[in-house]
């Protein structure tokens, strides 16, 4: 459990997030990660050399992960 006493760092998107009680940034950001989410998935479907077909899949898994934590945050803000 974090000590109260010390201090983190608060990031923009963090503060907009609790700020967005409508969804709006959430359903904005949310859908430019699935737009880049569509690209890749097409890239990967076209084909690709291992190693950029490895790059495509892990920027993919980020992307997911992001949106993921983007949607969590904001539903932790909003409950």
């Amino acid at each position: 459990m974090p000590n109260s006493e010390e201090e983190r760092i608060v990031m923009d998107i963090e503060v907009r997030l609790k700020e967005d009680a409508d969804g709006e940034l959430r359903s904005s950001v949310e859908a430019d990660i699935d737009e880049q989410l569509a690209t890749v998935d097409a890239a990967m479907r076209r084909g690709a050399p291992p190693a950029e077909y490895t790059r495509l899949a892990t920027l993919k898994t980020g992307l997911e992960s992001a949106r993921r934590v983007l949607v969590s945050a904001w539903y932790h803000f909003h409950r």
